[in-house]
């Protein structure tokens, strides 16, 4: 859905921290019928959220969505760097609430 898989995961692979990234899902019930547009509002605000106050070109995020289940999944896979720094980021992907998405 966006970003590159090759380029985040050769990024993590490279990191020399003991946490390189954070994965996740957003899981949605068959019935929510979460049209495109929907999705790129929704992974825009969890972007937003995850990295407050990281410009999109100093994170590197890869958005995977698989609908084999019945319902729709925005699998997200996100290195834990500032790509203007090189310095390990603590962004807040496993821990946070979907009230603030």
């Amino acid at each position: 859905m966006r970003g590159d898989p090759n380029v985040v995961a050769e990024i993590i692979d490279t990191l020399p921290f003991k946490r390189s990234y954070s994965s996740g899902v957003l899981s949605f019930a068959a019935e929510d019928r979460v049209t495109p547009e929907i999705q790129g509002d929704i992974i825009n605000r969890f972007e937003n959220a995850v990295f407050a106050g990281i410009s999109p070109d100093r994170r590197s995020i890869v958005w995977i969505k698989h609908g084999d289940k019945g319902r729709t999944e925005l699998h997200f896979v996100a290195a834990r760097v500032d790509l203007g720094t090189g310095k390990s980021l603590n962004h807040r992907a496993t821990n946070t609430p979907l009230a603030a998405i």
